[in-house]
């Protein structure tokens, strides 16, 4: 019996399937499962098996990330449980986590709702944007997208560097300016995690809003990243920089890379051709750069540099779950078969060893030594549905599109 290689469309169709089912029967299940219905909002963690941590703080930025992905996953799965879940969380956000004084987005309340780490961060404000315009598309309502305008006045009042481009992150409850303990290098207070997510947020809120202004800020974070942030002769991005834009690492976060290969190129995208092709020549190695460095035999993708571990050789899950959408982006947009082959790598891997069919959703984290630490929660202020529930829909949106399209391979 002579073995017969799949065709390529069947191969993105049976990723396709993969992806469906784990985003339908696993990972939305999972978090709907942890609203808290008797104080609003959603639980503020999990413990590794999956069980609610009732006395939790709850998180800003957990709760955004959950009002995106049941947002998002309502608009393609037809299940009025998802808008509810949606709007749950966004209940909470605009009843408890958003600052009635000073604006913005308190980073934690107790799990009673009350206010408990009350300072601000840009990456909390990113993601509330981002969250509120993905519910005021799924649900056709006005108030979230009057919200996420708000919140884009305050970013831009308070956080934008007057000096110069960029913008500050850390701050005091009225907006002083603080060590940027939350990203883990207080003397940092400039980082490429928070400006690549709020160039996703103004990408987002650009989509429904094309307000001129919200536009120039758009062109000058992807100048940023795809400029100082990227070190283009090791095709990776440096994640920490002083006040100056003066570096403070040498980049090598491998999730970090790949997220940031295949996003900064999807928001451009959708502002103009002309930055579309800058933003896309600019990040072209670095998928390629990836595979080389940080694949690994069984197909996951090891963390690399880690603001707080240092070389960590572990297996994180957002990491894998950025793999497999960039990785399938390079597939898309350079046609070689072996970013195919490194997707299919990671979701085997992602399948083997990341998801939890007992406790639920994805372990936190595989190391090399066995799988993850116990301690190392399924839900917190950090694990949420949006890395691996947006895995799942990108990758069902691309493997649409080729399929539609015709592969052509050489």
């Amino acid at each position: 019996m002579i073995s017969v290689e799949p065709s390529t469309a069947d191969r993105l169709a049976r990723l396709a399937r993969a992806v469906e089912a784990e985003l339908r029967e696993h990972i939305l299940p999972f978090w709907l499962g942890l609203q808290d219905s008797a104080r609003g909002g959603f639980a503020g963690a999990a413990s590794s098996r999956g069980r609610v941590l009732p006395s939790a703080p709850k998180g800003a930025v957990l709760h955004a990330r959950i009002l995106w992905a049941f947002s998002a996953a309502s608009l393609r799965i037809s299940d009025p449980a998802l808008l509810d879940a949606a709007r749950c969380a966004y209940r909470f956000i605009v009843e408890r986590l958003i600052d009635p004084v000073a604006g913005g987005v308190f980073w934690t309340v107790s799990a009673d709702g009350a206010p408990a780490d009350t300072r601000k961060h840009l990456y909390a404000q990113a993601f509330a944007i981002y969250g509120l315009v993905a519910f005021h598309r799924a649900s056709g309502e006005p108030g979230p997208l009057r919200l996420a305008q708000q919140l884009w006045r305050v970013v831009e009042r308070a956080a934008a560097d007057p000096k110069g481009p960029g913008y500050f992150e850390a701050f005091s409850p009225d907006w002083r300016i603080v060590p940027n303990e939350l990203m883990g290098w207080p003397e940092a207070p400039k980082t490429f995690n928070a400006h690549l997510h709020l160039l996703e947020a103004y990408g987002m809120l650009w989509q429904v809003w094309p307000d001129p202004a919200l536009r120039r800020r758009l062109e000058m974070l992807a100048a940023l990243l795809t400029g100082p942030f990227l070190d283009r002769r090791r095709n990776t991005f440096r994640q920490f920089f002083d006040a100056d834009w003066r570096s403070l690492d040498d980049g090598l976060s491998h999730g970090h890379d790949i997220e940031a290969s295949w996003l900064i190129p999807a928001v451009a995208d959708r502002l103009a051709p002309e930055l579309a092709a800058a933003a896309r020549d600019a990040v072209s190695g670095v998928a390629a750069a990836v595979l080389e460095r940080a694949v690994e035999a069984d197909g996951g993708l090891v963390t690399g540099f880690d603001a707080n571990r240092g070389l960590d050789r572990g297996k994180v899950w957002w990491v894998q779950a950025e793999a497999l959408v960039g990785f399938l982006d390079a597939f898309e947009r350079r046609r070689e078969m072996r970013f195919l082959s490194a997707a299919e790598g990671v979701w085997g891997f992602i399948e083997r060893s990341m998801v939890d069919r007992t406790g639920g959703e994805w372990r936190w984290r595989v190391d090399p030594v066995g799988p993850s630490q116990p301690i190392l929660p399924k839900a917190g202020l950090w694990k949420c549905p949006y890395h691996n529930g947006r895995a799942c829909l990108e990758v069902l949106d691309r493997a649409a599109r080729l399929c539609a399209w015709g592969v052509r391979t050489g």
